[in-house]
């Protein structure tokens, strides 16, 4: 964080927050596109714009792994 002027203390305030609003968007995600649906058929017709599909056909296979 060369390009901020951020003490230690703030440096690690703000990637707390960084930290937790990452996770909170992954439990969306989750929640509004994988546990809704229940077939892969279903969960990419109805996957995140945002997110390119093959993208998210990865991101189903990893939490469909049932070792995580």
């Amino acid at each position: 964080m060369e390009k901020f002027n951020i003490s230690h203390y703030g440096e690690k305030a703000i990637f707390g927050r960084i930290n937790d609003a990452w996770r909170r968007y992954k439990c969306y995600i989750k929640r509004h596109h994988f546990v809704r649906y229940s077939t892969m058929k279903e969960r990419l017709k109805n996957h995140p714009v945002h997110i390119p599909e093959d993208h998210f056909k990865q991101l189903i296979v990893y939490w469909k792994n049932t070792t995580i």
